[in-house]
């Protein structure tokens, strides 16, 4: 059976729980531990500030990076990044009318998480229709676990856009991956895999009937064997 990476379940932790539980940014102990890079690093803050966005989040980045002892300017590389995910997801996110931070830190997170910006803006689609916070970042996480075992984002979006419409348990997501992994192991195409199991998600199958029925579109394969003319 397949386990969640480790780094997978703290990188659910980071992802589905808001930031915002660390101390405002100390400027004196910045430009303490990072002479060098605490000018940029207050720019780029205050940049955030007056475009409204989460100073807070970058705040806890920083004071993060302080804390792990991440090299100055590596810190200063990975906030610039950060900066630049969240300016960018606050466009995507304009498509809905959405200016709320929780939905911009999360999909910011996503992206920096290695989604696509087109996985991004599916994501964001249908998080307009249903206004489920929760849910799109259990989607968006699925994508991730998904990707984390050689499947392509594209390959198993249907699946996760089903999932951010849903109130699936996390057992109950974690049964639709192993599903996967079970059509895989039957050498089943991928596509057709997705397709089996969405389909029979959304008919109201249980997931043991889904497996049947992946079991009985096993490919047939003839055993080559000894001449017995």
């Amino acid at each position: 059976m397949h386990r969640v990476p480790v780094t997978l379940v703290i990188l659910a932790g980071l992802i589905l729980i808001p930031s915002g539980g660390w101390a405002i940014l100390d400027s004196g102990r910045l430009a303490s531990l990072c002479p060098a890079q605490a000018g940029r690093l207050q720019t780029i803050l205050e940049a955030a500030g007056r475009a409204g966005l989460p100073m807070s989040h970058l705040e806890t980045r920083i004071n993060e990076g302080l804390l792990r002892r991440v090299p100055c300017q590596r810190l200063l590389e990975a906030i610039e990044k950060e900066y630049a995910t969240l300016v960018e997801t606050r466009t995507l996110l304009a498509s809905i009318h959405d200016t709320s931070h929780q939905a911009l830190i999360l999909f910011a997170n996503l992206r920096s998480s290695g989604l696509t910006q087109s996985s991004i803006i599916s994501l964001i689609a249908v998080y307009g229709q249903t206004r489920n916070i929760s849910s799109a970042g259990s989607a968006g996480l699925f994508l991730l676990s998904m990707k984390e075992l050689n499947w392509s984002e594209t390959q198993v979006m249907p699946l996760a856009e089903l999932i951010a419409t849903s109130s699936w348990t996390a057992g109950q997501r974690e049964a639709i991956r192993q599903l996967l992994l079970y059509g895989a192991s039957l050498d089943i195409e991928r596509g057709q895999t997705v397709s089996l199991v969405r389909s029979g998600l959304v008919s109201g199958r249980s997931f043991h009937q889904i497996r049947r029925n992946l079991l009985d579109r096993k490919p047939f394969r003839l055993e080559s064997g000894p001449d017995r003319r």
